[in-house]
């Protein structure tokens, strides 16, 4: 999955958009192998006074889309820890795997309004649905290859 840049009708964190005055929103993914898994460690790092808290009492989330596209392997990790974990199987995963991240609503969020807003959003609110996005991390592309004997053995 590509980010793509795109317009919201809502102020949106990320990276080259200017919606948030000293809000930041950076995200980062590795992996290791651990017998047949592929563990991602998976970071997120938010500096937003009012997106903490709701984050803090499960209003939004982290979501970390994983995505393999030689094998059609996706899955969505939702969490609200700023480093977790997921192990997948090898056998869904080779070759390039995208992982993008995001902050997520998971529930409707009535009236929302943050002191971070810039001057062009001062004053006012918004309606954000469940599964909308309020931040943009980045896109981490990762080689995931496996060696020959591994895929003799699966």
């Amino acid at each position: 999955m590509q980010i793509k840049n795109k317009y919201y009708p809502y102020p949106v964190i990320a990276y080259g958009n200017d919606s948030y005055d000293g809000s930041e929103f950076v995200t980062d993914a590795n992996y290791a192998h651990e017998a047949h898994y592929i563990k991602f460690q998976l970071e997120a790092v938010l500096t937003d006074d009012c997106l903490s808290d709701m984050l803090a009492d499960g209003r939004v989330k982290y979501a970390h889309h994983i995505e393999c596209q030689q094998t059609c392997f996706r899955t969505l990790v939702l969490t609200d820890k700023a480093l977790d974990e997921i192990k997948v199987h090898e056998s869904k995963i080779n070759g390039l795997v995208q992982i993008c991240s995001f902050l997520m609503a998971d529930q409707d969020i009535t009236n929302y309004s943050n002191p971070s807003f810039s001057k062009d959003y001062k004053g006012f609110k918004f309606n954000i649905d469940r599964g909308c996005v309020l931040a943009i991390g980045s896109q981490v592309n990762m080689i995931i290859s496996k060696e020959k004997e591994e895929l003799a053995n699966t």
